[in-house]
């Protein structure tokens, strides 16, 4: 018997397994899956690209002159395909 996930559960499960480490002392560039675990598709959006771009790419110079809370905002996206 096989058990298949809902593609709200699997969105659930992603989210549930992503960990970007310690975001409230960025010091290199993040590593930022296009993938979930479970096979959903991330993009990543940033809302000031100053100090981060949707890339992962951070600029730490600033992020060190500006010590300041950061929220991380993930939008998750899902396309399963299933054999004809």
């Amino acid at each position: 018997m096989t058990f298949e996930m809902s593609d709200r559960e699997i969105v659930e499960k992603d989210i549930e397994a992503l960990y970007l480490g310690n975001l409230n002392t960025v010091e290199f560039d993040l590593d930022l899956p296009s993938r979930g675990k479970y096979g959903s598709t991330i993009n990543w959006e940033s809302k000031d690209e100053r100090f981060i771009t949707p890339e992962g790419t951070s600029n730490t110079s600033i992020l060190r002159e500006r010590r300041s809370c950061h929220t991380s905002h993930r939008q998750v996206y899902v396309r399963q395909c299933k054999p004809v």
